[in-house]
């Protein structure tokens, strides 16, 4: 048998004026792999999570332990007298490396990139045995401690090996470029620039070198050049050379002209002129503040941040992506006209800033303390170091505004407010909250910091942390976990005539929505599509009205993993504009409606709907157009059927379709774009005559659901009716909360992925009659035990809107069709499981 492996091989070194100084190549393909608990072992490649099947299956949890990758790997001998590191850009989340049998190193963190030098571990011109052992295991000493994400296990991001001169610019700072830049004066006239370079001599010898720092300009001319002369005394590292220069003329970047200038960097010995090293690194000019009452301004231009959250997974793959999905998300982002990224809750792959930097998108990015802190020096020391890894490591990027540390961090506190131990507690997480905002201040103070807080003002007030961080940011979510839209209107005036002097984003917003689901008759918590338009449709108005609100990035860009969930896809965080696929949804297109600028229009329909004949042949249904111009006008299998007027982004017109293939037309009439959507639609007849082919009925729901897969849909309950179909009797099953009820169980329904259809019901039901014609059917019937649910852990995102279980009898039923009995007693949780 033949086997044919696909094989990923990135390289990436300098080439300037067609000389090659540096070498970093990936080593991501063909690892044995092996994890703790199992003797079996298989090859995989980088990147590479052994969680991306368990956190989807029907078994609670997922594997969190150690597991091991070993490659034998031949090392040239061209690199003997060369430095050698190995560089990760990601592993979850304590790692250790051992070449040929002995340690190379440590890290403790998830998220932020690590290199070890190997160059004494090696042996040259012979194959070296490579084993890295890594854990996502619990750590009470390492953050995250938990959260409404999955903490996938596994080298996730790409593997280099990093081939440097032994003169070199050190990338041992903190796995940094090594090199700093800094633009502490930016106006339209004038710029000064401050570049900190790095350098390392892991020679045995002094070297004495030239440093050579040439300015280009976007359109590749130079800007400025100096020259310095440095020594370097044996085996030292981190030696600093400080330059500062003066660039006139500036051109700035900004969101819609993002300007990169480069810094080339030449190290060279001084005696012999051997080029040690050259290298490229990109930055911008721009200034910017916020203000307390106007908002963000860059440049001195006032400008409205508008944008997402993004979580670094996709369906299948875990948090194993590709390069190609990651400069996917930042393109969409740009698409749908957001300026802005908050990279939550932790630093994610480099390309994600490069990118913002490319296509003009402000930035903040976060160290992973979510939800609580351990009250221990240790812990408080890994989070001071993920902090300042995470600032050296990003630091040139001109699209990052905001440095984050903590992220709701008094929504799940370890006692309650009555404990004793709960005051000492909140003294804890403001002298850790103020031990790491003072090292990133002192590592940049050019840049913002926020803190976000979820919607309790008061907790934040127990843990004194208004007057910690610069920025607040508040996670806000009125109208889905509980109350109405308008509360989140309330909530902002009452903070901000509280605390007047604060710079304010949200940076958290969002409602859980199921593509495949449609209401209506939309309520909070059915996940339906419709009502998550409306609550889009009303934050995003009211973030546009509020001058003082700087940024908003609604939550999420994507669904994304959190396995600890029962929704209506249950292991998944539904908030997401698009689907785990990046597939959009309805709110992606409100976005671009009110965010682009350039002519748009789409239409909102689903691809399969069915429903009942009104009249005519036909069944009228709203159709949703979402358009930035004031007109559009909308055609239905070729006929014109009117204009919509559009307002806020959408506009609303009842299309009467028929029994097949319906095509919609929306058109922008000077414009010359169209939209056209070929929806297919089931008609159900008024009375069930001879036109009769097929029912699908949910009961207890007022909800239609879409099985994309086969086409078919679902439609919600309808009492009986002479002639037709319905319900007889019975109660609609709505699980009881500390807030009111629910539309649908909260539960993974085992043994499906199309748990919507499973998750309601109607108890007492005496019978379902359908009148039919004489003929041949086929009658499907199915149940999900809804009445089996155990205890479990409460969920505190969902902010008390968990089910309280309730005392319930077996589901035993029998079963009659014509009056004939087909099922006897049958004991649902017994006989169906």
């Amino acid at each position: 048998m033949k086997i044919s492996l696909r094989v990923k091989y990135i390289l990436l070194f300098l080439l300037l004026c067609g000389r090659v100084y540096a070498q970093k190549f990936t080593i991501n393909e063909t690892w044995l792999f092996q994890q703790a608990n199992t003797s079996a072992t298989q090859t995989v490649s980088f990147p590479h999570t052994w969680n991306d099947r368990d956190v989807m299956d029907d078994t609670p949890g997922f594997y969190r332990g150690p597991a091991t990758y070993t490659k034998n790997t031949y090392i040239s001998a061209d690199y003997k007298d060369k430095t050698v590191y190995l560089y990760f850009e990601g592993a979850n989340q304590v790692t250790d490396v051992y070449i040929n049998g002995r340690h190379a190193g440590n890290h403790k963190g998830g998220y932020t990139r690590f290199a070890f030098d190997i160059t004494a571990l090696l042996k040259f011109g012979e194959t070296n045995e490579i084993r890295i052992e890594v854990t996502n295991a619990h750590d009470a000493t390492i953050p995250p401690l938990s959260a409404d994400f999955t903490f996938f296990g596994g080298v996730y991001r790409d593997v280099y090996l990093d081939i440097r001169e032994k003169v070199h610019i050190s990338p041992e700072d903190f796995a940094s470029s090594g090199i700093y830049i800094r633009t502490p004066k930016v106006n339209t006239q004038s710029a000064e620039i401050e570049i900190e370079t790095l350098l390392n001599n892991k020679s045995g010898a002094r070297h004495d070198v030239t440093v050579e720092h040439r300015i280009l300009r976007p359109d590749g001319k130079e800007a400025g050049k100096k020259v310095v002369q440095e020594a370097l005394a044996p085996g030292k590292t981190g030696h600093r050379i400080a330059q500062k220069f003066i660039v006139q003329n500036p051109a700035l970047w900004s969101t819609e002209t993002p300007q990169l200038y480069r810094v080339i960097t030449t190290v060279k010995d001084r005696k012999t002129g051997k080029v040690w090293e050259e290298n490229s690194t990109a930055f911008g000019l721009r200034w910017f503040h916020f203000d307390v009452d106007k908002g963000f301004f860059l440049n001195d231009q006032p400008l409205k941040l508008i944008g997402t959250n993004r979580h670094q997974d996709f369906k299948d793959k875990g948090n194993a992506l590709e390069d190609a999905h990651h400069i996917r998300d930042i393109r969409l982002l740009k698409a749908m006209g957001g300026n802005f990224l908050r990279i939550s809750h932790y630093p994610q792959d480099p390309l994600i800033l490069e990118m913002c930097d490319r296509l003009g998108i402000l930035a903040s990015v976060e160290i992973p303390i979510v939800n609580a802190v351990t009250e221990s020096q240790e812990f408080l020391s890994n989070s001071v170091h993920m902090a300042e890894e995470m600032v050296k490591q990003n630091f040139n990027h001109p699209a990052l505004i905001m440095w984050s540390y903590m992220n709701e961090v008094m929504l799940r506190p370890p006692y309650k407010a009555t404990d004793a131990a709960y005051a000492p507690y909140c003294k804890e997480v403001n002298r850790q909250a103020r031990a790491i905002e003072q090292k990133i201040r002192d590592l940049d103070p050019a840049r913002y910091t926020m803190v976000a807080f979820h919607g309790s003002v008061k907790s934040y007030e127990d843990a004194g942390l208004f007057d910690v961080p610069m920025i607040i940011g508040w996670n806000l979510y009125q109208g889905w976990y509980g109350n109405r839209f308008s509360d989140f209107d309330r909530f902002l005036l009452n903070y901000k005539e509280k605390y007047p002097h604060k710079p304010t984003i949200i940076s958290e917003y969002g409602a859980d929505v199921d593509s495949r689901i449609h209401s209506f008759h939309p309520e909070r918590f059915d996940f339906s599509v419709e009502y998550g338009d409306l609550y889009h449709e009303h934050y995003l108005k009211t973030i546009l009205k509020f001058d003082f609100l700087a940024a908003a990035a609604l939550w999420n860009l994507n669904d994304f993993h959190s396995e600890i969930r029962k929704n209506a896809v249950p292991h998944i965080n539904s908030k997401g504009i698009t689907e785990t696929d990046r597939g959009p949804k309805n709110t992606y297109y409100l976005y671009q409606a009110n965010l682009l600028k350039t002519p748009f229009v789409k239409i909102a329909a689903w691809e399969n709907r069915a429903g009942i004949a009104s009249g005519a042949g036909s069944s009228l249904q709203p159709v949703k157009i979402y358009s930035n111009g004031p007109l559009v006008a909308v055609f239905h299998n070729g006929k014109k059927v009117g204009d919509v007027t559009i307002n806020d982004g959408t506009g609303t017109l009842n299309i009467a379709f028929v029994d097949g293939i319906n095509q919609v037309e929306a058109r922008l009439p000077e414009e010359n774009i169209a939209d056209i959507r070929r929806v297919h639609f089931t008609l159900l007849p008024e009375k069930l005559n001879a036109g009769f082919q097929e029912l699908n009925v949910m009961l207890g729901t007022r909800r239609y659901f879409e099985d994309k897969e086969t086409a078919t849909v679902w439609v919600p309950e309808k009492p009986y009716e002479r002639g037709s179909w319905g319900f007889i009797g019975g109660e609609a099953v709505r699980p009881k909360t500390r807030f009111g009820s629910l539309p649908a169980a909260e539960i993974n329904v085992l043994g499906t992925e199309l748990d919507p259809i499973f998750q309601t019901q109607r108890m007492g039901l005496e019978s379902f009659r359908a009148d039919v014609p004489p003929g041949r059917y086929a009658v499907y019937l199915y149940w999900a035990d809804l009445s089996a649910l155990e205890d479990e852990e409460i969920i505190p995102y969902n902010l008390g809107n968990d089910t309280l279980v309730e005392e319930t009898e077996p589901s035993v039923m029998d079963v009659l069709i014509n009056g004939k009995k087909v099922l006897d007693r049958y004991h649902l949780a017994e006989e169906g499981g």
